[in-house]
């Protein structure tokens, strides 16, 4: 009778060992699970890649057959060159790309990819400020222009040549956004503020085209003639002072 016992507790004692190996397991199997869906879940937009990515679709009418062949070639060479990549990411390649579609007027699937880049760079400035002229000139949303035009600006800091950023939005407030172009001096004299503006030619210039459409003689004035200081030989810049005094 002891020893039947003693067999019994050894059966409960393995069952025991055997139910919490098993329950070690789907705890292991449930966090590994939850941490491959919160570290490395699918993008949406990468599973998007064969269909709207690498889709060479063409809207326009306008261009020759030589002319699509000649963009189809550029396009497919930038797919060869995302191929060569461990990732299947060449920022310049895929920026090219989104510069295709939008000139074929494929303007979603340009919209795509800037924002897929911007979505794995997200401190670049190109592909925003790419993606701001678009919903700006093409598929016409001033609110998401601006979001991603002044995304482009800010991630643009202390980047060299990032003056055209400027001009890009001056254009975009005066044109496309003139009910807030307000703004646009809101963030002229906050870049003449800084660092690298204190004395910019473009932004000065920016200021004094700005004042002046706006009818404040005096404050365009003012900032042409700081513009004619630095580049004393404008005959433009002269002309302006002149019809202003």
């Amino acid at each position: 009778m002891e020893l039947l016992n003693k067999v019994k507790n050894m059966t409960l004692n393995v069952k025991k060992i055997q139910f919490i190996i098993l329950a070690l397991v789907v705890l292991l199997a449930g966090y590994f699970g939850v941490r491959e869906f919160l570290f490395n879940k699918p993008n949406i937009l990468e599973s998007q890649m064969a269909d709207s990515f690498f889709n060479f679709k063409v809207v326009r009418t306008d261009l020759t057959n030589e002319q699509i062949e000649s963009y189809r070639q550029e396009f497919n060479s930038d797919i060869e060159e995302i191929n060569k990549t461990v990732d299947r990411f060449n920022f310049g390649a895929f920026n090219n790309m989104a510069m295709i579609k939008q000139i074929l007027h494929d303007y979603e699937g340009a919209r795509d990819i800037w924002q897929y880049v911007g979505e794995k760079r997200p401190v670049n400035s190109l592909s925003f400020y790419n993606l701001g002229l678009l919903y700006a000139n093409d598929l016409k949303s001033n609110e998401l222009a601006e979001k991603n035009l002044l995304q482009a600006l800010k991630n643009a800091e202390g980047e060299a040549g990032n003056e055209q950023y400027y001009l890009g939005i001056a254009d975009f407030y005066t044109y496309n956004y003139p009910e807030k172009i307000a703004e646009l001096e809101k963030i002229l004299l906050a870049a003449l503020e800084s660092e690298p503006y204190k004395e910019s030619q473009t932004i000065l210039t920016l200021l004094a085209t700005y004042y002046q459409n706006q009818g404040q003689k005096q404050k365009a004035l003012d900032y042409w003639q700081r513009v004619l200081k630095i580049d004393p030989n404008s005959e433009a810049v002269k002309a302006a002072i002149k019809s202003l005094k």
